[in-house]
């Protein structure tokens, strides 16, 4: 009689870890995560130019498109991977896409790329369990700021659009935007000729102006939300409320939360205390308006 007690108990102790493992205060786990990676999304480009995906065992209708940051310069696909999973284990449905980069190209390229995968991406969501309607653009520092552009860019604008581009319609229905440069411009923003070859803005304001999120709103954006630490001197809380700003004074809602002593590029993962900080904040957002 004790060894089945026991054998009772000891069913009822994993079963009770089982629970408390799959219910998590920001969301809850609903299950498993499988990944496709390398898959191009341009034949001939660049290498670069792939879109690794996390597929949720249960799907709950919404998609998350990750652009990584660098400076237009660095950086990979692949540093999303952890909050890919987070997201992809409460069903979100989950792409990263790389992109060409600096010196090699310059923009456009970058957006072009950034473009062309998204639409790939919203293209074949459907077979995935996710709605081409329900996606948001996520991004930090120089990866925001190509996902803010994708906000900005109506259908009929041509810029970013390539011959592989399936699609024009590539506004995300939301933006989650972290420590990110919403201008290119000399003041005010995040001053980087590099990106354009070495030119200046006194030679060309008119690119820079169209490289310019925070230049390109028009009301037209779905919802933002903007995370950044206020020990940030690279996309500085200023310029952070700046966007929120020019957004919600052309009707656009933008949420902005900042996280205490927290230093530029911090987002990439989930177990310190500003990662899961902000993950929260995130998925509280995209479960509102997507």
């Amino acid at each position: 009689m004790g060894g089945v007690m026991t054998k009772s108990w000891l069913f009822l102790l994993c079963l009770l870890i089982s629970i408390m493992e799959v219910v998590m205060a920001d969301g809850v786990k609903v299950g498993e995560v499988r990944w496709v990676v390398d898959r191009p999304y341009r034949e001939g480009v660049s290498d670069l130019c792939k879109i690794d995906w996390a597929l949720p065992e249960s799907p709950n209708g919404r998609a998350i498109f990750f652009v990584h940051g660098g400076g237009w310069s660095a950086g990979r696909r692949q540093a999303w991977h952890a909050c890919m999973e987070y997201f992809a284990e409460r069903g979100y449905v989950c792409g990263s896409a790389g992109y060409r980069l600096v010196p090699d190209a310059i923009f456009p390229a970058q957006f072009e790329d950034v473009r062309t995968a998204y639409g790939v991406f919203k293209r074949e969501l459907a077979e995935h369990g996710a709605s081409a309607e329900r996606i948001a653009s996520f991004g930090s520092s120089a990866g925001g700021h190509l996902a803010s552009m994708l906000a900005t860019v109506d259908p009929e604008d041509d810029l970013g659009m390539t011959a592989d581009a399936p699609l024009r319609e590539t506004r995300p229905a939301a933006t989650v935007a972290l420590c990110t440069v919403f201008s290119c411009h000399k003041v005010g923003g995040y001053y980087a000729p590099k990106f354009f070859g070495g030119v200046t803005e006194d030679e060309n304001p008119e690119i820079y102006a169209a490289a310019s999120p925070f230049s390109r709103v028009s009301g037209k954006e779905g919802p933002f939300v903007v995370v950044v630490g206020d020990k940030d001197k690279t996309t500085p809380l200023e310029t952070q409320e700046a966007m929120r700003q020019r957004l919600q004074e052309k009707g656009v809602r933008c949420d902005l939360h900042v996280l205490p002593g927290v230093d530029h590029g911090y987002g990439y993962g989930r177990e310190s205390p500003a990662q899961r900080a902000m993950l929260g904040i995130v998925y509280d957002f995209l479960q509102d308006v997507l």
